[in-house]
């Protein structure tokens, strides 16, 4: 038999028809799998709780299948002591009562959690605000002689003024209330206010109470929603919103204080004011902390030393100091971002579970259309966008990193993972809080406090030396030494950097510029983000201002008896080295207005600069030319009256 003959047949799975078959099964499967695949792409993956995702895993919802964000923002921010003694919002609710209009449901709940029993809650001090009194007051049915010539008085006080037109188009009565509450806000006397006797005798006792529970070492406001399926976003916080109005009564009295003469009883309303707000600085919400710096704001705008007729003692000014620096430490910005990342993932997690926001969340808070209507089609990995969130909120708080704007790139329509890191990026810009406009809040008030200090510094200065301090010293031969600002180091707590510095050789010596970088924080704003040792703090230097060229301190008594609000230190927008003692403002530069002139009065804050008062009080000046005011007269102390 030959060698063909001899080989095997070939078997049926060997046929050229079966080897198109088998590649038609792998091609079927191939395309099985890649359809799969890309259908996967396409399907949302549930939420799970976890650490990564949902930040904390307890408590849950009764279902057992959500976090209850709500309990969990309770119990992470309630002290232990809030229903005790120690919470002086206890005391302020029992002794005061709720929030005007306040339901039951709500007041039913704060007693609770404040361990109250709003059966027995008894009120006993009403407390009403000073604004709201004198509305009451010029819209009752009669209105006599007197209070038309008082409000004609004020009118020709503060008038003209930028406001004039708007008040005129809004009426008189509208007009009338805005000069009333205006000179509120200077020290005044029962014969300057002759219907504010009764207010102070129906809120004296009120006010006690909140100095009193401000000294306390908490101040904690419960948290309330009306129903217990209602989410963060529909939280009500209304107690909070009224601490506003008690600054307001707090500084109307210490203003009646400084007006009469008791100085030590307006040191007490200012600190409890500065107190109040410290406390509620460090509530659970971003609004807190707003809430708190404009209540800090308040108490920053009185002055002690406001009434030329009743000067505060060295004494009285060194216990305010004293005060300051026992106030409880200012809120930090990490504090707040809790409650603003449990928002965020409780909607994350509504929209996780339902595929669209509850009606109720949806009055509060609304996603851009095309965004919602896509993330009802397309397929999202949950945990992804949950814990890319986090990632964001993270990077803000560590960081102070906001995010990127996402970009549409061809990658969203076949990758989930990519769809939902894009989709959280959305999302992120949407919850993230203004980063820019919060921080510019906490360093304008810290920038505020800074100003203050200067302002009593100086007139520490002037109960020890009878003038304020030169804006420079000058040497036997006429060249400049040291500024003022080295002249008040023992004024502000930095007594052992005044004694390294040689007071007879000039400021930039070879041994003084070692000094240069020195750390003097109270001359620095935080707005400004200055090098060590550089500072935009400055006295306005003029024959005519609180400080003369002569090299010689000038007494606040050459000053006339509308100088109670002369300018005595501003913002500049150029810096300079804080022992500089050429980087002061011109006299001319300063008049032409605010942020008009670089070497004139400006800062980096948005739309104004802040300027320190002869009275103590630090006033926020907005941004225009000096025709619009009288910016000359509060430079040379000859106007009573800050815009």
């Amino acid at each position: 038999m030959s060698q063909q003959d001899a080989k095997p047949a070939e078997v049926d799975g060997d046929q050229p028809g079966s080897t198109r078959s088998r590649l038609g099964w792998y091609l079927l499967l191939v395309f099985l799998l890649v359809a799969s695949l890309i259908g996967s792409q396409f399907i949302s993956a549930p939420l799970r709780i976890a650490r990564e995702t949902t930040y904390v895993t307890q408590p849950l919802t009764p279902d057992g299948e959500r976090v209850d964000y709500f309990a969990a923002i309770e119990r992470e921010f309630y002290p232990a002591n809030l229903a005790t003694e120690e919470n002086g919002y206890r005391l302020i609710f029992q002794r005061l009562g709720p929030a005007p209009d306040a339901p039951a449901w709500q007041i039913d709940q704060i007693c609770e959690k404040l361990g109250l029993d709003p059966v027995q809650l008894r009120p006993d001090v009403k407390f009403e605000e000073p604004d709201t009194f004198l509305r009451a007051y010029l819209h009752r049915p009669e209105f006599s002689e007197a209070d038309a010539q008082l409000i004609d008085q004020l009118r020709a006080r503060y008038r003209p003024s930028a406001l004039d037109a708007q008040l005129e188009d809004e009426g008189p009565a509208v007009d009338a209330e805005e000069l009333l509450s205006e000179r509120l806000r200077a020290p005044w006397t029962g014969d300057d206010l002759p219907m504010m006797a009764q207010w102070l005798e129906q809120n004296n006792a009120a006010l006690d109470v909140l100095t009193e529970a401000v000294a306390k070492s908490t101040l904690a406001i419960p948290l309330v929603r009306e129903d217990a399926g209602h989410t963060l976003i529909e939280m009500l916080w209304p107690e909070m919103q009224r601490t506003r109005s008690f600054a307001r009564g707090l500084a109307a009295r210490a203003n009646y204080r400084i007006g009469t003469g008791d100085l030590d009883g307006a040191i007490n309303d200012v600190i409890a004011c500065k107190r109040l707000g410290r406390h509620v600085g460090h509530g659970v919400t971003i609004v807190d902390l707003l809430v708190g710096i404009a209540v800090e704001g308040i108490a920053d705008s009185i002055g002690l030393a406001g009434s030329l007729d009743h000067p505060p003692t060295r004494d009285q000014l060194q216990r305010l100091v004293g005060a300051w620096d026992e106030l409880p430490p200012r809120s930090s910005f990490a504090e707040h971002m809790l409650l603003e990342r449990f928002t965020a993932l409780e909607i994350i997690q509504s929209l996780a579970h339902d595929g669209e926001l509850s009606a109720s969340v949806g009055v509060w808070f609304r996603l851009p259309m095309g965004l919602e209507r896509a993330m009802g089609v397309i397929g999202l990995n949950w945990n992804l966008v949950a814990h890319r969130i986090n990632a964001h909120y993270d990077a803000l708080v560590n960081h102070r990193a906001a995010p990127i704007t996402p970009r549409l790139h061809a990658k969203l329509l076949v990758s989930r993972a990519a769809r939902s890191e894009f989709v959280a990026d959305e999302l992120a810009a949407l919850f993230l809080p203004a980063l820019d406009a919060i921080q510019e809040a906490v360093h304008r008030c810290e920038c505020a406090e800074n100003m203050k200090r200067i302002a009593v510094a100086m007139l520490l200065y002037e109960r020890d030396h009878g003038t304020l301090p030169p804006p420079w010293t000058v040497s036997a031969d006429g060249t400049r030494l040291h500024s003022w600002r080295t002249l008040l180091l023992p004024y502000l707590g930095q007594q052992e950097l005044y004694g390294k510095i040689r007071l007879d050789e000039p400021w930039d010596s070879e041994h003084n510029r070692t000094l240069h970088e020195a750390a003097v924080a109270c001359y620095q704003c935080p707005s400004a983000e200055l090098g060590p040792g550089r500072t935009t703090y400055a006295v306005v230097v003029g024959p005519q201002t609180a400080f003369n060229s002569s090299g010689q301190g000038r007494s606040l008594n050459a000053f006339g008896p509308q100088s109670g609000n002369m300018i005595v230190v501003v913002e500049r927008r150029a810096d300079v080295c804080w022992m500089d003692p050429a980087g002061d403002a011109n006299f001319e530069e300063a008049r032409a207005g605010v942020n008009v002139s670089a070497a004139g009065i400006g800062s980096q804050h948005p739309g104004g600069a802040q300027v320190g008062l002869r009275s103590a009080a630090v006033q926020y000046l907005p941004s225009q030319s000096s025709d619009k005011w009288d910016l000359q007269g509060l430079l040379d102390g000859t106007s009573d009256r800050v815009p």
